[in-house]
């Protein structure tokens, strides 16, 4: 395996990093949430955007699941 194929991640990896369906993953990159690449392999994506999406969904979320009166 070269050092550019081990930064890469597959669609079921990517969706199973965050969180989400394989089908919502392509859905993101019809809409340009995230960039995905067509191999021969199939569609991949990068690690670094994959974690980094994955950050930024996590740093959004944790007040949503707060009762309201815990809420400022």
């Amino acid at each position: 395996m070269t050092t550019a194929t081990r930064d890469l991640m597959s669609t079921s990896e990517a969706a199973r990093c965050l969180g989400v369906a394989a089908e919502t993953l392509r859905g993101w990159v019809r809409q340009g949430k995230i960039t995905g690449r067509v191999t021969p392999l199939g569609l991949l994506f990068d690690a670094g955007d994959v974690h980094d999406l994955a950050a930024a969904r996590e740093a959004a979320a944790p007040l949503a699941v707060l009762p309201q009166r815990y809420r400022l």
